[in-house]
């Protein structure tokens, strides 16, 4: 029977924040898994390699149009700037915005009118 080498675990784990206020997505309205009006769109930021820059993609989910945005900053409140800029910019309607759990952390509800 073979040996295996043990190795050292190298660092802890990043820990994630926890976005504030968040809604969990089985409580976002049924309409939006229906795909059967436009309106509702689906965010998500990509790092960059070495965490240098970032993207904001934000997909209206049954058009799939997409909306590429560089960020100047990975902090929550110029990623709702972003967001909110491309949204009235693309001309189309706006009823829901689905973010995904993990990226930078959000303060949700910052700049929403």
């Amino acid at each position: 029977m073979r040996h295996r080498k043990h190795y050292k675990k190298r660092g802890t784990p990043a820990k994630r924040q926890l976005i504030p206020n968040r809604v969990s997505i089985d409580l976002r309205p049924p309409i939006v898994n229906s795909n059967t009006e436009v309106g509702h769109w689906e965010a998500d930021t990509v790092i960059g390699k070495g965490h240098q820059g970032a993207l904001l993609t934000l997909v209206e989910r049954l058009t799939t149009y997409v909306l590429i945005v560089k960020l100047n900053s990975k902090n929550a409140l110029a990623l709702a700037k972003a967001a909110i800029k491309a949204l009235r910019r693309s001309g189309l309607p706006v009823k829901t915005v689905t973010f995904d759990n993990a990226g930078p952390p959000m303060r949700l509800g910052v700049g929403a009118s």
